[in-house]
């Protein structure tokens, strides 16, 4: 093993090291990583939902400055727009539309497909909303509020988009955290969702299910040209963060990592070189990682389960299709 190779292991086991500002910054000189190139996605047309703030707000305007086309994908159109009111001044040539979309309402997914229909090809579609729902609720068809904003509103989403997909040759991007390490993927509690619910346990166990989801379409999509991967940022400094979760963001907040480095790995992935990206994977700091820290969650992720969980997800947007 590579000198290297040991230090970034030792950091991923650290976790606090790891996920930190600390592990980004040790392994771009580790590994020599060389500048990002975002020029192969001038031009192109970029999806990213939860666009309003955060990390997703932070990677759309990046991807505006490098010359997409990009769709800001949020739950308040009013909100952002009076977000991005100083983004002409910026980007004079830039270009961006804002689409009122609900990943956790079905109906809003569907406009939205019939709004964007017309565009033939899209290069990059990037699963980033999320938040953690502190009591439990339901959609409108009755899905738990967290597995319908991040399970069943991104397969939808993507699903329905496929053939622009297929056309462009897209990357489908979906933005996982490590809070997963600590959840097994439980088809159970996405049949119960209400009992003992926790919010923060939600959000680990969804996110959990979008890596197993993610996993399972990957070959299928591949097949059909499109790449499909998950990445986790590391701790990043986002609103979100200081909201819910704000003890431990006061604490970290030396250490968390900024939105330009939370987001470094999406881009790489956005535009590295085919042949250099395992699809289906699960990437951090531009190194594929493993799925599974403990032996339940890697017994919970089974063929049969994944199975098993592609079919809910099937099942419970089969109205939209």
């Amino acid at each position: 093993m590579s000198l290297a190779a040991a230090v970034d292991e030792a950091l991923e086991k650290s976790v606090v090291g790891s996920f930190s500002k600390v592990g980004i910054l040790a392994r771009a000189r580790l590994w020599r990583w060389s500048p990002l190139d975002l020029e192969p996605l001038r031009g192109e047309i970029a999806l990213v939902t939860g666009a309003s703030s955060g990390i997703g707000l932070y990677l759309a305007e990046q991807l505006v400055a490098a010359g997409c086309d990009v769709r800001l994908l949020v739950r308040s159109r009013a909100k952002t727009e009076n977000t991005v009111k100083g983004w002409p001044a910026k980007y004079p040539s830039g270009t961006w539309r804002i689409h009122e979309v609900d990943t956790s309402d079905l109906s809003s997914i569907k406009r939205f497909a019939n709004e964007i229909a017309p565009e033939k090809s899209i290069s990059l579609l990037v699963h980033n909303a999320g938040a953690i729902t502190p009591a439990y609720s339901v959609n409108a068809d009755g899905i738990e509020m967290t597995a319908a904003a991040q399970l069943v509103g991104p397969y939808l989403l993507t699903v329905l988009l496929k053939q622009q997909l297929q056309a462009g040759q897209g990357r489908v991007l979906w933005m996982a955290s490590g809070g997963l390490y600590s959840e097994s993927l439980d088809l159970q509690w996405l049949k119960q969702p209400d009992l003992n619910y926790r919010g923060v346990a939600a959000y680990a166990k969804i996110k959990r299910a979008q890596l197993s989801l993610m996993a399972e379409l990957a070959p299928d999509l591949a097949h059909e040209g499109i790449m499909t991967a998950a990445l986790h940022p590391g701790w990043v400094d986002t609103p979100g963060l200081r909201q819910s979760l704000p003890v431990f963001g006061l604490v970290m907040r030396p250490w968390l990592r900024s939105l330009a480095q939370g987001i470094d790995t999406a881009l790489w992935l956005a535009t590295a070189p085919s042949d250099e990206i395992e699809v289906g994977e699960f990437w951090f700091d531009r190194r594929v990682r493993s799925f599974y820290k403990t032996k339940s969650s890697r017994a919970s992720d089974t063929p049969e389960s994944r199975k098993q969980l592609v079919q809910w997800c099937v099942d419970a947007s089969a109205k939209y299709f």
